[in-house]
């Protein structure tokens, strides 16, 4: 169903932008006050994948989440701004990193350098270390907890307590989370969409996608490589999103001429996109996001579902400027949606709130519950009491073994402790507990034996090591492990957890052991990212097993491949294998692509094309063979 503006006075979904909250007021004694009062917050730091932004009470700073660095060393070139400006006009040996990736921590090291430049930049902190309230996603694991406090910490922090994302955003939309009221928040941010039903300053029910803003824009850039055979700058990419973007279908088929280069050509060339492809980019993308909406609002009790039809669904965060995404989410969550005033900013106009509301900071973070004067708790008072009994205990021993210290004599807790804890070695052997059953013992060993061989013949089969006794494997070759894939699910990319530092470079072969898996396309420090030979613009010089013959393997993209150039009185039937011949130079020669599938000629050619199946299964690859020969 389209949307026109005769729809407006009746349709019961009506998308209003959410006027911006006033800033409260405060009086010098209330801030003196509020400054004192535990839990204590100076500073309010939101950490996106695009931008880390810290702030004050009264005003805030945002600084770009980029980080230039030298591939060699890893030395680093630039910061925030700069590295944001040079994105896209790298030097060569230079890269431009995102410390901070979908709300996780990815180079710990430049992600702290970037937030105590955020720090300093808010000319706080000069006589001390501040307090910081920082801004997490929901669904953090405990590690990825740790890695962010660590990183604050290293940054210049003295404390630091994290909220809720959701929570600041509704917050900064102007909501009233002390009260019992349910509130459902869509935040859309650029690395992570978050929804989050939260009531009394906790979140209910949160639900975390790794499919955010960045996602939609490197989606239109992989689309403008495949259907126009044009190499654009991630930067296009996303003003195409800002331009001709859409959540509905375009009314009006707007287009938009870019530059790009041109593939395998080298030319610069201006070509022509419109609003219907865009749309058609994003569309798998935003249901998604659209069906956790939709589970979140399933889930929910009735008596949250009935203030949040009255309320309404807030929609925050950057990508909630994309054209049309309210109205989007209002028609598939019947609901109405809520956008306010510059969304990018609200969670940031939260922390601000928490920063000046002390009864809203106890809430949220759950500390600092006052205790009815003249009702002391029994736990704590005991706790007080057993507290000052053992300072006394340990005034009184160190009072009574001077005297035994200075002349260098045993003390009476050197007595105790050999005449009652060194008894008791014997008593535990007597009672056989560093004795394990034999026969338990020589199943574990035995399990553990064929473990082992497991493993060896695996990494053998990996590196193609000789099984032969006294023989090592002359293949120059690294085991690297399978972190992330092409998360456009295109399937064109596999990133490694080896980069430069474990001697990676561009252009290395990747295989699982037998089979063909790509090319090593992108390095970094400590990670690389591989093209599948699969990929549309991949080409690999192969033959047939067993036969003179040979010819050229293009990939055809969604996981296909086809040898083209063959001989028509080769024989090529179904079945064959093809191997990598060789004499691209690039691939060594004898490595498995994969089996033809299907054999035919195509029209007004006089050679043969053949359909080859992939031997190598990506869905399922956790190790991988990279042949730095």
């Amino acid at each position: 169903m389209l949307y026109t503006e005769s729809m407006e006075m009746a349709s019961p979904l009506l998308v209003r932008e959410i006027p911006k909250p006033e800033v409260e007021k405060a009086t010098v004694t209330d801030s003196l006050l509020n400054r004192m009062a535990k839990p204590r917050i100076d500073l309010g730091l939101c950490m996106g994948s695009d931008s880390f932004v810290v702030c004050t009470g009264s005003k805030f700073v945002t600084h770009p989440a980029r980080a230039a660095v030298r591939t060699q060393n890893h030395r680093m070139v630039a910061l925030g701004q700069k590295a944001d400006d040079i994105e896209g006009r790298e030097p060569e040996g230079v890269s431009v990193i995102r410390p901070i990736q979908a709300g996780v921590v990815a180079e710990p090291r430049l992600a702290a350098k970037l937030m105590a430049r955020a720090i300093a930049s808010s000319k706080h902190g000069l006589l001390s270390a501040p307090h910081v309230a920082l801004a997490v996603p929901a669904g953090l694991t405990a590690v990825e907890s740790q890695t962010l406090l660590a990183t604050a910490k290293s940054a210049g922090a003295r404390t630091v307590y994290m909220v809720d994302q959701a929570l600041a955003a509704a917050i900064g939309a102007g909501r009233d989370l002390m009260k019992p009221e349910g509130h459902l928040v869509i935040h859309f941010g650029a690395g992570v969409t978050q929804v989050t039903v939260a009531s009394l300053a906790s979140p209910v029910i949160s639900r975390g996608l790794r499919i955010a803003g960045d996602t939609l824009t490197a989606a239109l850039q992989e689309h403008i490589r495949r259907e126009h055979n044009l190499l654009v700058d991630f930067k296009v990419a996303r003003q195409v999103k800002h331009e001709l973007g859409s959540a509905l279908p375009p009314i009006s088929n707007r287009d938009m001429k870019i530059v790009g280069r041109e593939l395998g050509v080298g030319k610069p060339v201006e070509k022509t996109v419109n609003a219907s492809e865009v749309y058609e980019v994003l569309k798998p993308f935003l249901d998604q996001v659209a069906q956790e909406a939709r589970w979140v609002v399933g889930q929910m009790p009735p008596e949250l579902l009935t203030d949040v039809h009255k309320n309404g669904a807030i929609l925050s965060g950057g990508g909630a400027q994309l054209y049309r995404l309210d109205e989007f989410l209002a028609q598939e969550i019947r609901l109405r949606v809520n956008v306010p005033a510059e969304p990018y900013n609200v969670v940031t106009r939260g922390l601000q709130r928490l920063l000046g509301n002390l009864s809203l900071r106890k809430a949220v973070f759950h500390k600092g519950k006052q205790t009815p004067k003249g009702n002391t708790d029994p736990e704590k008072r005991g706790t007080g009491l057993l507290g000052m009994l053992l300072l006394t205990s340990m005034v009184a021993f160190a009072a009574h073994s001077a005297p035994q210290l200075q002349q260098g004599a045993a003390t009476t807790l050197d007595q105790y402790l050999g005449g009652v804890v060194t008894p008791s070695a014997p008593v535990a052997e007597g009672w056989g507990w560093h004795q394990p059953d034999a026969a338990t013992t020589s199943d574990l060993e035995q399990r553990r034996r064929e473990q082992l061989e497991r493993e060896n013949a695996r990494l053998r089969e990996l590196l193609k090591a000789p099984k032969e006794k006294g023989k090592t494997a002359k293949l120059d070759s690294m085991v690297a492990d399978v972190v992330a894939r092409d998360p456009r699910g295109w399937m064109s990319t596999l990133t490694l957890n080896v980069g430069a530092e474990q001697g990676i470079k561009k252009g290395m072969t990747v295989s699982d052991g037998l089979n063909l898996v790509g090319q090593v396309s992108k390095v970094q420090k400590n990670r690389c990212q591989v093209r599948l030979f699969t990929d549309s613009k991949a080409v690999v010089a192969g033959k047939l097993k067993g036969r003179k013959a040979s010819g050229v393997v293009v990939g055809k993209g969604d996981y296909k491949v086809e040898m083209r150039y063959l001989d028509p009185d080769a024989g090529v039937k179904k079945g064959d294998w093809v191997l990598t011949s060789g004499h691209d130079g690039v691939f060594p020669a004898g490595i498995r692509l994969g089996k033809v599938t299907e054999v035919h000629q195509p029209s007004e050619k006089n050679y043969l094309a053949a359909v080859i199946k992939p031997a190598v299964d990506v869905s399922n690859l956790e190790n991988v063979v990279v042949l730095k020969g």
